[in-house]
């Protein structure tokens, strides 16, 4: 076993940092390595690191994931990535379209010639999922005025400096809250869940419509948001022994995991692997699956269909 290995993450404020963060917390605490952040602005800074061996994990979702072993989207310059894998299943990512709670904006519709900050370079899903939400409202990139920023965290300091109006965020996520305490409150702005709307937007960005609770940060109704699991990716070159201690360290100490986030509560050894996920499953974590009667009849058949490119 290596005495430290690297999980990229995205940067600091977001959430996907957050949990990175966890993550890596009880993994050094128990699995005998040492597991080091690297913050970036999201996978695209950080795969050909990965591909380099410069590190060995990385946080990524089910789409981009899916992007990055195609070479579709943001990947198409560097061509397809056969060689990525899955290790585990996190969270569902439920981002929604948040403002200050003043704002004018009450529809999608009302996005039309407002500041959005939007998109973000290196971080192919966030700007798949602005121009999803767009097209749900009819509108395109052209309707908008559009702010770019580096990376998630630096799209919600533009809200927060007053420079845009609109930012599309989870409700987890640390700058929420900074957002809200700065502006009196935040609102999100509910996406259109009809079956014409969620087909144009899973178009555009894989994705279900999931609703946002009540009592979580500037949510007051069940708000429709467009929901993606996480997962941890490796490249296949990382050792089975590795893959398979992180993924059994984790379901081992979930009672020290939960603890640290309110999100990563949902990581639960149950959680790690089902019947849908968008890019094979690593040898050294199928291990661990198999051991623990996971590994069904019906994964081993979509790993298989996944595996020959499908």
């Amino acid at each position: 076993m290596p005495r430290s290995i690297t999980l990229g993450t995205h940067a600091a404020g977001s959430l996907f940092h957050a949990v990175g963060s966890g993550l890596a917390s009880v993994l050094t605490k128990n699995s005998g390595m040492e597991v080091v952040i690297a913050p970036h602005p999201g996978p695209v800074a950080w795969i050909d690191k990965m591909a380099s061996g410069e590190l060995e994990m990385g946080l990524a979702n089910e789409a981009e994931s899916r992007w990055i072993y195609d070479g579709a989207e943001d990947y198409k310059p560097r061509g397809p990535s056969p060689q990525l894998r899955m290790l585990r299943i996190g969270h569902a990512n439920e981002v929604g379209v948040m403002v200050p709670s003043g704002s004018s904006i009450q529809t999608l519709a009302d996005l039309r010639g407002k500041k959005i900050a939007w998109p973000v370079s290196g971080h192919a899903s966030y700007t798949l999922q602005g121009r999803g939400i767009l097209a749900q409202a009819g509108l395109s990139e052209n309707d908008i005025v559009s702010v770019p920023a580096e990376s998630f965290a630096a799209a919600g300091r533009l809200v927060l400096e007053g420079r845009a109006e609109v930012v599309f965020s989870t409700t987890s996520a640390a700058m929420v809250k900074e957002i809200s305490d700065a502006k009196g409150g935040v609102r999100f702005i509910p996406m259109k869940d009809d079956a014409k709307s969620v087909e144009i937007m899973a178009k555009i960005h894989p994705g279900k419509i999931a609703y946002l609770k009540p009592g979580e940060t500037g949510v007051t109704q069940p708000t429709a948001a467009w929901a993606f699991d996480a997962y941890i990716v490796a490249w296949d070159k990382l050792s089975d022994a590795v893959a398979y201690q992180v993924v059994k360290t984790l379901s081992e100490h979930y009672d020290e995991l939960a603890p640290i986030h309110p999100v990563l509560k949902r990581w639960t050894p149950e959680a790690a692997i089902s019947g849908s996920f968008s890019i094979p499953v690593h040898s050294g974590a199928i291990k661990y699956y198999k051991e623990k009667g996971m590994w069904t009849k019906e994964i081993d058949a979509l790993q298989k269909k996944l595996l020959a490119g499908k």
